[in-house]
């Protein structure tokens, strides 16, 4: 029991609970979620760190190594990174292979980074399946974030993008 006594206002608390709890600090903040919102606004460095803190709490969730990766691109085509970043991309796409989005970001990684399109390489048909098998957003995310528009991985997922604005 409390006394409250303000000028000649007077009160009682009486507190009447098996157990008070009490929260100090800041609540949980669900880093994918936030990592997710960093990268569509393209805040690449606040994306990669929310991400890379959503790693750190569930190391085997695909979709956080997919976005991670997708974040470690900063924007920019995958020839213009180290070859140490560009490892570290391919490691988390290599773990994220189970989503079709991501085995796609990997072989357009691959594409870019070696400059296979500069050679005038085909696409094999498996990689054509599995990017028409993507939805037209997923493309589109990918081309959003990687301008990469020499390759051709890149353009079979521009054009998938501009189909689905010319359908009714």
């Amino acid at each position: 029991m409390a006394d409250f006594s303000i000028e000649q206002q007077n009160a009682h608390l009486i507190q009447n609970a098996d157990q008070i709890t009490y929260q100090i600090g800041l609540p949980e903040r669900d880093h994918l979620a936030v990592g997710m919102r960093a990268l569509a606004a393209r805040y690449y460095p606040e994306a990669r760190n929310s991400l890379t803190k959503a790693l750190s709490d569930n190391p085997d969730n695909v979709r956080t190594r997919y976005y991670l990766a997708l974040s470690l691109l900063d924007g920019k085509r995958p020839h213009m990174h180290s070859i140490n970043l560009v490892r570290t991309i391919r490691e988390h796409l290599e773990s994220a292979r189970k989503l079709p989005c991501a085995e796609v970001l990997l072989a357009l990684v691959n594409e870019d980074h070696g400059l296979f399109w500069r050679k005038g390489v085909s696409q094999p048909p498996r990689l054509v399946a599995l990017i028409g098998s993507l939805e037209a957003a997923q493309a589109q995310e990918i081309v959003a974030h990687v301008p990469a528009p020499e390759s051709g991985v890149w353009r079979a997922l521009a054009s998938k993008t501009i189909n689905r604005r010319t359908r009714p």
